[in-house]
């Protein structure tokens, strides 16, 4: 019996559907064999435009900076946020460690519940850890995730050149972390330190207390 005119066109039309697809899986190999790949490009905030944690700060890379200590004892920030993450430079004349820290508003100049971030360059490769200071002197900062918290750096790198290391970060503004303390928009109160070895067991040989603005 024939089939309605109607159930002809779903036919034919499902066929032709099929002819396309068979068509559009036989084109997704190149003339080696080789599958092509498509390559989606991520979005990326104005503020992370150009950004790349490799140890070199390149011009309009960050969008403020400031030099904390005098002489050979310094330590040189460069920042910018994009209102989720906050973008970091620390640049200091050591071959050994630098270290920033969110500070403690309550902790005098004691260092107790300072949120840390410290690096350093060996052998070509840049390790940056998140830490919490929990004794008012000395060097007791363990790693977050050695405390019950998590590791809050998103992306990190650096490199060590001329006698200086440059350190560079990402991370979320607030991490919601118990033992990180948020970056706010307007005055953070920081502490930072830099030494000449990689032991960041090690007491800083400079350090200081500051400001910078989100």
């Amino acid at each position: 019996m024939e089939e309605p005119t109607n159930t002809k066109r779903k036919t034919a039309t499902l066929g032709l559907s099929l002819t396309v697809l068979l068509l559009a899986a036989a084109g997704a190999t190149s003339c080696g064999g080789e599958p092509t790949t498509t390559t989606t490009t991520p979005v990326t905030t104005t503020a992370a435009a150009g950004w790349n944690p490799d140890g070199v700060i390149s011009t309009g890379e960050y969008s403020a900076s400031k030099v904390f200590g005098t002489g050979a004892v310094t330590l040189t920030a460069h920042w910018k946020s994009d209102g989720q993450f906050i973008y970091m430079a620390l640049e200091a004349p050591v071959t050994g460690y630098i270290a920033i820290g969110v500070a403690n508003p309550t902790a005098g100049v004691g260092k107790t519940n300072t949120d840390m971030i410290l690096g350093y360059v060996a052998g070509g490769q840049a390790s940056v850890f998140d830490q919490w200071a929990t004794t008012e002197t000395g060097s007791i900062h363990p790693d977050d995730t050695e405390q019950g918290g998590q590791n809050s750096i998103v992306q990190s790198g650096g490199a060590e050149t001329g006698g200086k290391t440059i350190i560079e970060f990402k991370r979320l503004l607030n991490t919601g972390d118990a033992l990180d303390r948020p970056f706010v928009t307007g005055a953070n109160q920081i502490m930072w330190a830099i030494h000449g070895t990689q032991d960041a067991m090690v007491q800083h040989t400079g350090a200081g207390r500051g400001e910078i603005i989100i």
